[in-house]
């Protein structure tokens, strides 16, 4: 019988999102989506989606209203999101109210 090199999880997560890098970008917009109602707060109520392209995270706002309130503090909601997720290793590099 031949041994198996044993691996931690980490690496072989570290190993999965290289060889697969979208894994890495779904579970970042997961982190992303979880942490919101947070930095939001009561705005939350107003987002319809939000998607994630490279480091770009888009939130979809249902009113036109909190739209304006939130492209207003769009620059302070990703420095909150980017605080929030320090931790973790996470950046995004802007947000955009749509």
């Amino acid at each position: 019988m031949k041994k198996s090199k044993t691996l931690r999880i980490s690496e072989v997560v570290e190993q999965m999102f290289k060889e697969e890098p979208e894994y890495q970008a779904q579970i970042f917009a997961q982190t992303i989506a979880k942490s919101l109602p947070e930095v939001l707060g009561t705005y939350y109520q107003f987002v319809d989606k939000i998607t994630l392209a490279e480091d770009l995270l888009y939130i979809y706002v249902k009113s036109p209203a909190a739209k304006q309130a939130f492209g207003q503090n769009a620059k302070s909601i990703c420095e909150r999101i980017n605080d929030k997720l320090s931790s973790k290793g996470i950046s995004l590099c802007e947000v955009r109210i749509l």
